[in-house]
């Protein structure tokens, strides 16, 4: 037992506001923790844009490319230690698999760290350069019939590059906005 009252109250008063600031740390660190999470796992991903070039039933000569733009945001809540990497598109074009596109980016290294109010825009592309995606796009060029299954997937890291974790979002589209040369 302490004999004076007046250091028992110091060291109570102490233990006190030394748990208060504890009670804080551990609360922020809490925050800024479930934060990283939170904005890994719920950027929006909007398909905003499919077109298609260089095609023409009657050259084929040509190499069709197709283009995937998309728009990543966050929104203004959560805040964290996040970085994007890459994000990569396996698409289907009437039921049918793009098989021998490589829709692959890395996203740019001035782009990756996420933050509350991200928002930015990114382009995958690739030229149709086997018999059977170009088929594919003739098909549906012919028959009027764009019908697109779009999956993106997209790869993060939370606080350290060891941590990496990935999201897939799947996309439904009927149309194109662009197809010619």
């Amino acid at each position: 037992m302490i004999e004076s009252e007046r250091n028992q109250n110091v060291i109570a008063a102490t233990v006190l506001i030394l748990g208060i600031i504890s009670t804080g740390i551990i609360f922020v660190n809490v925050d800024y923790y479930s934060g990283s999470y939170a904005l890994a796992g719920y950027v929006q991903v909007e398909l905003e844009d499919i077109r298609v070039t260089n095609l023409d039933p009657d050259n084929e000569t040509l190499i069709p490319g197709l283009f995937l733009k998309l728009n990543l945001k966050t929104g203004e809540q959560a805040d964290g230690d996040v970085t994007l990497n890459t994000l990569v598109a396996f698409i289907r074009l009437n039921r049918q698999l793009i098989q021998y596109a490589a829709f692959r980016m890395n996203i740019p290294i001035d782009l990756r760290v996420l933050y509350p109010g991200y928002d930015q825009n990114f382009t995958l592309s690739s030229s149709l350069t086997d018999d059977h995606d170009q088929e594919l796009l003739l098909d549906a060029y012919n028959n009027v019939n764009w019908t697109w299954s779009i999956t993106i997937r997209y790869w993060y890291s939370v606080f350290v590059p060891e941590n990496d974790a990935f999201r897939e979002i799947a996309f439904s589209y009927n149309g194109v906005t662009g197809v010619g040369l």
